[in-house]
């Protein structure tokens, strides 16, 4: 079965921050963050980076929670989770789209990776509007996008193998880099040595 994200989700949009709302040396802390698409790694994962806002600011704009999901919609159109409290909150910059899944059509983990796969970033690609330089989506093209809807405990499975998948990748690529290290070790041994003789 197939479903427009419509159907499936609420959208809304990010939020547009006044430089004079950005947080200065001089301010006081006000644990309020501003995400934006550079605050994301190729993966989806935050990477702690987000800007503070200044406290005032926090009465015009609505706060993030950890069940939303993340779709930026400029260059790279990559579905990221809410980032964990952590007693901060955040704010979703106007770069992103904010979707709140309002039923248990779908898992928000399965939402990020169908909306990442290669299959819908290339059909989203297609249909961005832009030029080569800077690509976009509006809203609308967005609440248009028709993904697979399969039933939640499969969608469940797929993460569970999903996440398997990528733990094996991570331990692959740190035996990867140990060996190197090893045989870097190895081999600055053997020069070692054959200069003493």
């Amino acid at each position: 079965m197939k479903a427009k994200l419509k159907d499936i989700i609420n959208i809304s949009t990010g939020s547009y921050i006044p430089a004079k709302d950005k947080i200065d040396a001089r301010d006081e802390k006000s644990n309020l963050f501003i995400l934006n698409v550079k605050d994301f790694d190729d993966k989806g994962n935050y990477l702690n980076t987000a800007n503070e806002i200044k406290k005032h600011a926090q009465k015009n704009y609505t706060f993030l929670n950890k069940d939303q999901v993340l779709f930026s919609i400029r260059g790279k159109f990559k579905a990221s989770l809410s980032p964990k409290n952590e007693g901060k909150q955040f704010i979703a910059s106007e770069a992103f789209l904010i979707f709140d899944l309002f039923n248990d059509q779908i898992d928000k983990e399965y939402l990020v990776w169908i909306l990442n796969s290669k299959k819908i970033q290339h059909q989203l690609e297609s249909i961005a509007l832009g030029n080569n330089r800077l690509l976009f989506l509006n809203i609308d093209i967005v609440k248009n996008l028709t993904i697979p809807l399969i039933p939640l405990e499969k969608q469940k499975s797929i993460m569970q193998l999903y996440k398997l998948h990528e733990k094996e990748i991570d331990l692959s690529e740190k035996i990867l880099a140990k060996k190197k290290i090893w045989m870097q070790e190895k081999m600055d041994s053997l020069v070692q040595n054959t200069k003493q003789n």
